[in-house]
């Protein structure tokens, strides 16, 4: 153990432990964050495609001036769509990989503490859902 490590009393798993939640909350709130940001900025595209077949001087001017501009806004939301899907992609597998460090720790912990409740992500991950009744006890539904 390091020396910063025995004046705080920790070992090196629960450094880990706390290292990757933290990687994990952060990673999490950057995929919700620019995910409301891409649905703000779609929202601007939809406004300027609402805008322009509400414009009746846009279709009344002669050649294809309309037809463009509703080419350019479709063909510049489809790239911004790309790019925050490749982005939002990234980000999951940020959080993903943030869960299974998370999940490793975790399993070490608990093997050392002798303590099968801590592991949490092994828990949530494909259980199924339980419902607790307080006359008949347990109630499971797979989903």
């Amino acid at each position: 153990m390091s020396q910063n490590h025995e004046k705080n009393g920790k070992d090196g798993l629960d450094v880990a432990l706390e290292h990757g939640r933290a990687l994990f909350i952060y990673h999490a709130g950057q995929r919700h964050g620019s995910l409301n940001f891409y649905f703000a900025v779609l929202g601007i595209f939809v406004a300027g495609y609402v805008s322009l077949f509400t414009s009746d001087k846009l279709w009344a001017t002669p050649g294809f001036t309309a037809p463009i501009i509703g080419t350019i806004v479709g063909g510049a939301a489809l790239a911004v769509t790309v790019l925050f899907g490749t982005l939002d992609r990234r980000n999951a597998d940020l959080v993903e990989w943030d869960e299974k460090l998370v999940d490793s720790v975790e399993k070490k912990l608990a093997g050392k503490l002798s303590l099968s409740e801590m592991k949490i992500f092994e828990q949530s991950e494909g259980s199924p859902v339980v419902f607790r009744r307080r006359s008949t006890g347990t109630t499971t539904i797979g989903l």
